[in-house]
């Protein structure tokens, strides 16, 4: 819902071991509702893949990693492979925008779960992260949720 995208030190660290790392950017929910989101990240992971002897990247071998908000959408690039729904429309649509491996660093996974959790914030209120990211009340909404 808010932040920014701009600090990819997390990953940097993996740089030392041989590993090549992009900072992807995404839409939040106030600029678009869901799948925005998850079709930039696809978007990305086929330009780098189209990209991928210019960069020397190995396109066999994607990981993608996130936390929080970042977390829920890696966990839905890595398993949502082939859903045309969420590819979007952006860059090379030929490339694949399937990855090989996923670290979702305490992303939320179950919209329709979370709010049973014990916590300060209201989950399932109507002006939640989560509601504002599907276009309304996450109850009211099970099918965009679930």
């Amino acid at each position: 819902m808010s932040g920014s995208k701009d600090d990819p030190s997390p990953a940097l660290r993996f740089t030392a071991d041989g590993y090549a790392v992009a900072h992807v950017g995404y839409r939040l929910s106030q600029e678009a509702k869901f799948p925005a989101q998850i079709q930039d990240c696809k978007a990305a992971v086929r330009w780098l893949r189209a990209n991928a002897q210019k960069y020397g990247l190995d396109p066999n071998k994607f990981v993608v990693w996130g936390a929080s908000a970042g977390g829920h959408l890696v966990a839905l690039v890595g398993t949502t492979g082939g859903a045309e729904e969420l590819e979007g429309h952006v860059n090379d649509l030929k490339e694949s925008s399937r990855v090989q491996a996923v670290v979702d660093w305490f992303g939320p996974t179950d919209f329709l779960q979370i709010g049973n959790a014990e916590s300060d914030l209201q989950h399932n209120a109507p002006d939640s992260p989560e509601s504002k990211l599907i276009g309304g009340p996450v109850l009211e909404n099970k099918d965009k949720a679930g």
